[in-house]
């Protein structure tokens, strides 16, 4: 009895627990970060896109203390700022990880349908 409920608990969780949710930078379009770059109320994950090494909660100017409509105003243009850069920069891969074989910075900059 003990085997069966092991079993169906096993096969119920583990899937959930080996099945990652990706999310897409809002700089470069990269389409694999494992968090959602920012929450609800506006808070950086501080997880850094491989892509383009954007940094979520610290390089959208999240430390400093701003009300929270001139936060959003202030993070869109810091999100415009590092994409321009990173684009005038030549689409680098900023991660010392290799780069995924397939990886094509113009193709994922169109996952953001500017």
């Amino acid at each position: 009895m003990k085997k069966d409920i092991f079993k169906i608990f096993k096969s119920k969780y583990t899937k959930d627990l080996n099945k990652k949710e990706q999310y897409i930078c809002p700089i470069c379009g990269y389409p694999e970060l494992l968090e959602k770059p920012f929450d609800l109320n506006g808070g950086g994950s501080y997880e850094i896109c491989p892509s383009c090494g954007f940094e979520f909660g610290y390089d959208d100017c999240n430390h400093i203390d701003y009300s929270k409509e001139t936060y959003l105003f202030v993070r869109e243009q810091c999100i415009k700022t590092w994409r321009k850069k990173w684009i005038e920069n030549g689409m680098q891969w900023s991660s010392k990880t290799k780069k995924p074989i397939n990886w094509n910075p113009l193709e994922q900059l169109n996952n953001l349908k500017l």
